[in-house]
Parts: C-alpha cells; sequence; structure tokens
C-alpha cells in the first residue's frame, strides 16, 4: 500500500484520475472494435408519423424513419400498401416520404408493409444488412353523414348515421330543437346548427346558433367527447338568426342577423374560431364563404362582391352581372363557378379566374340547384340542374350531370323525381354522392332521357356509387342508387 502510494505521489496522479483515464481507455477500445467489426444490431423503423390516427383527405403526406441510413431503391421495392393508395416517394437523412397522388377511401383499412429493404452501408467492406419486417394497419375516416329527420320522434332532430359502423343511427339533438340549418365542422368532431325551441309558436321563435359534437374524434390533441353534447354559439333575444356558413379550414362562421327592435339594422356578421361576434358592415341574403375562410362571396343586385375577411387576402373584387356563387375549388389555384341569367331567359355557368377572367362552360334553360366539385380532381362539377320535359313544357325535371369545366362537356347522369327541393352532398374522398328525394318508391328513378311521375310523399335519403374517372377505369354503367334511410338534407362529414 505504501510502494502504491508512492507511485502516485511521483507521477503526480490522484486515484480518481487513474480511474478516468482507465475508463476512457476501455471506451475507446470498444469504439475501435465498433469500427472494426461493425454495428452488429439490425436496421428497423423507429417512428411512423400517422400511428394511432384515423386518416382522412385532409392527410397527405406520412413519414417513415428509420434507425440507420437506408437504400432507398430497396425500401421503393419493398413498400407494399394494401388496397392500393396511390402516392410518390422521396427520402431525406434517414426519413422517407410517401405523399399522397389521390384522397384516401373512408371506411377503408389499409395495411402498409415493408419487408425486404437493406440499410445502406456505412463503410464499403460491409454487407448491407436487411430491414426488419415492419407492417402496420392505418384506418380512415368513418363513411358518416349528418341529415334531418323526417319520421315520428325522429322529426325535426339532427341525426348521424354511420355506414362504417353497419348503418349506426344516432340522435344528436334532443326533441324539444327543431333543426332548421346545418354544417359539419371540417374536423368532424362537431356540427353547427340553427334551431328553435318545439314549443314556441312562429311569432315567438327565436331561432338560436349551436354547435353539437358528433362522437368522432380525429384529432389527437382534441378532448375526447362523447356525442350530442351542446353548446349554444349565439342567441336569438336580440337578434334574428337567419343564413349562415361556415368555412372549411378556418373555424369561422358568416350570419345574416336582423336587430328585432330595429329590422332596419340587419346584415351580416363573423363569428371568429377565437373572438367575440362582430358586424361586417355588409348586406345580403346569398352568400358563400371560400373553403380557405379568407373570402365572402356576397350576392347582390349588381353582382357579386368578393370581400377579405382576412389580413392575408387581397383586395377586394366584384364580378358584375353574376346571380350567385354556386361553388369554390379547394385547391392552390382558387377558381370560382359563377351563375348569370341571361337577357334571352336562359341561365349559363361561368368559371371566374383572376384578373376578371371569365369563361362559360354550360347554358340551360333549366334552374342551377347545386354543384360541387369532385374532390378528387377538380375539373369535374357534378350538378343537381333542371330541364324541361319537352320544348313546349313548363313541367322541368330535376336531373343530375357531371360537367368538365375544361372542356365545358356536360353528361347527364340520372333523373330524379319532381323535388324543387333536393339536396345533394359529395362525400370527401369523391367515391359516393347523397341526395334526397321527397318520394317512396324506387321506381322513380330512370336514366335519362325517360321519367316516371308518380310518387308518394315522404323524405328518403338515397345514395350514388360515382363513376370512376379519375384512375381511368371508366364504366359507363351507372350503379342504380341506393335508399339509406328516411331523412332530409344529407351532409357528409368530413
Amino acid at each position: 500500500m505504501k510502494l502504491k502510494l508512492n507511485i502516485l505521489a511521483k507521477t503526480g496522479l490522484l486515484p480518481i484520475d487513474v480511474a478516468v483515464i482507465t475508463a476512457i481507455g476501455g471506451f475507446s477500445i470498444l469504439i475501435g472494435a465498433v469500427l472494426v467489426i461493425g454495428d452488429r444490431s439490425m436496421p428497423r423503423t423507429m417512428d411512423f408519423s400517422w400511428q394511432d390516427r384515423q386518416i382522412g383527405v385532409q392527410n397527405e403526406t406520412f413519414t417513415l424513419t428509420f434507425n440507420r441510413p437506408m437504400n432507398w431503391e430497396t425500401v421503393k421495392n419493398a413498400l407494399s400498401i394494401d388496397p392500393p393508395l396511390p402516392g410518390k416517394l422521396s427520402w431525406n437523412s434517414r426519413t422517407l416520404a410517401y405523399t399522397l397522388t389521390d384522397l384516401p377511401v373512408y371506411g377503408t383499412t389499409y395495411q402498409i408493409a415493408l419487408e425486404g429493404a437493406k440499410e445502406q452501408p456505412l463503410a464499403t467492406n460491409r454487407e448491407a444488412k436487411t430491414l426488419q419486417p415492419w407492417t402496420i394497419e392505418l384506418k380512415t375516416r368513418d363513411r358518416a353523414f349528418a341529415y334531418l329527420g323526417v319520421d315520428g320522434d325522429e322529426k325535426g332532430r339532427l341525426l348521424l348515421y354511420n355506414e362504417t359502423q353497419r348503418g349506426r343511427k344516432i340522435p344528436l339533438t334532443p326533441p324539444d330543437l327543431v333543426v332548421t340549418n346545418f354544417q359539419p365542422y371540417p374536423d368532424g368532431d362537431r356540427i353547427l346548427f340553427s334551431a328553435y325551441d318545439r314549443q314556441s309558436t312562429a311569432a315567438t321563435a327565436q331561432q338560436q346558433l349551436y354547435s353539437v359534437t358528433t362522437g368522432l374524434h380525429y384529432r389527437p390533441a382534441r378532448e375526447t367527447l362523447p356525442y350530442g353534447r351542446i353548446q349554444r354559439i349565439l342567441d336569438g333575444e336580440n337578434y334574428q338568426n337567419l343564413q349562415f356558413d361556415l368555412s372549411q379550414q378556418r373555424e369561422n362562421i358568416v350570419v345574416q342577423r336582423i336587430n328585432r327592435q330595429n329590422p332596419s339594422e340587419s346584415g351580416l356578421w363573423l363569428v371568429p374560431e377565437n373572438g367575440d361576434p362582430r358586424p361586417l358592415g355588409i348586406q345580403g341574403k346569398t352568400f358563400k364563404m371560400s373553403p380557405d375562410g379568407r373570402y365572402l362571396a356576397v350576392a347582390g343586385n349588381l353582382g357579386i362582391s368578393l370581400t377579405p375577411l382576412t389580413t392575408d387576402a387581397e383586395d377586394r373584387e366584384f364580378f358584375p352581372g353574376y346571380d350567385r356563387v354556386v361553388a369554390f375549388t379547394t385547391g392552390k389555384r382558387q377558381q370560382i363557378i359563377a351563375l348569370k341569367s341571361n337577357r334571352d331567359l336562359t341561365r349559363s355557368l361561368f368559371v371566374l379566374g383572376d384578373r376578371g377572367r371569365e369563361r362559360e362552360i354550360l347554358k340551360t334553360t333549366g334552374a342551377i340547384l347545386d354543384c360541387q366539385f369532385e374532390p378528387r380532381e377538380e375539373q369535374l362539377l357534378y350538378c343537381l340542374r333542371t330541364e324541361p320535359l319537352n320544348p313546349n313544357s313548363t313541367i322541368e325535371k330535376p336531373i343530375l350531370s357531371i360537367i368538365n369545366i375544361a372542356t365545358g362537356t356536360d353528361v347527364p347522369l340520372l333523373a330524379l323525381t319532381n323535388d324543387p327541393e333536393v339536396r345533394m352532398s359529395m362525400s370527401p374522398d369523391g367515391r359516393r354522392l347523397l341526395f334526397d328525394q321527397i318520394t317512396l318508391d324506387g321506381r322513380n328513378f330512370s336514366t335519362l332521357p325517360q321519367a316516371n311521375e308518380n310518387f308518394r310523399t315522404t323524405g328518403n335519403i338515397w345514395s350514388l356509387e360515382l363513376p370512376d374517372f379519375i384512375s381511368g377505369d371508366r364504366d359507363e354503367r351507372l350503379t342504380p342508387p341506393q335508399k339509406l334511410t328516411s331523412g332530409l338534407d344529407p351532409q357528409w362529414i368530413p
């Protein structure tokens, strides 16, 4: 012991110094061994960005991160998705990105697998190791829609119909409220609706604005709430609340309101996602928000004004001579589909671009009830419109047709019953179209030009599987519509 202390004293090293030097030496030997022998651990996946999520059309890209650099050509060949979900690959460092080129089908379970991919060795003398097999199940959002009940205890109530859950029907609002209008929020977890108390009379009815939870949860960061939880947005004590519109990306609401004490004080109000309601100083009964919530299109006697609602929007625009905005595109290049009445008593649909450019895509002697874009490729416009039964007839027949806005081609798809209030809703994935009919008899449906005038009065909701004009598998035979449930005004949950 004395000898050891003498040696340490002569070298000037303390015992702790010796321990540190020994540890450093040991680590150096280990590092050297790894460099010479190589890392024997297997390459594997570390993180999947869509883990434990139900995806929708809002989800465009998933990433997959590995624990080491990979041979991307082998990863590309090893990646499989069943059923197919088209997309394109890109990569950076240890992360793979897969960007969808088509919308995912709602109510579907996809299996994503990687088997046979290899790493990219850092040393040329190393043999590439094979990735541990990886597989995961990815679910899309439920195929579900909301609608207004018409029978028995459901009459006047807002209901949810979930096709993915075998047609489960859920009443969202209580029996004491009569729902007059509604629109789903973009995340699908809530629905905005207007309603009045069932016990009130026409003179005392106060239409108020509410939101109700759907029980659907697609954003992990949000609180999980059961269905049917109601929150009041605007009361009707001082103002009548009439028409409203909800943006698809920002949860902003525009409402038409009239002061009960001073009816001359009327106009449009903005109810922001975070903040107090405020008047916009704009008059209008017919209005529509752009999908991104940046603009408000208001129809007036002289034309359509496009008013900015956010600070990042461009200046106000005016389109003279148009009756109303029928539809907006949702892509980066915003286009407007507008309706114009002509002097010869016909009506035309126009595509309005920037810098005042306009292009006619349809001219008809009938009425345009509604138009909605096929979301997979915003070139196809599905329209509900009417046509005279013959050139000398004043009776008009509602039809569903598809218009290619690039070529102006109009193809009639389906003849409906004589219901001037028919409403439709395009599914988020573009595969189905819902519409209501005041009829009970499925025999009223016919392919053009045949028609059937006989029907029994009630409300039913029908689902039409749309032809696949996107993938190229064109089938000219249209599958007959399928009746889903009794009800009116179906609207898909995003």
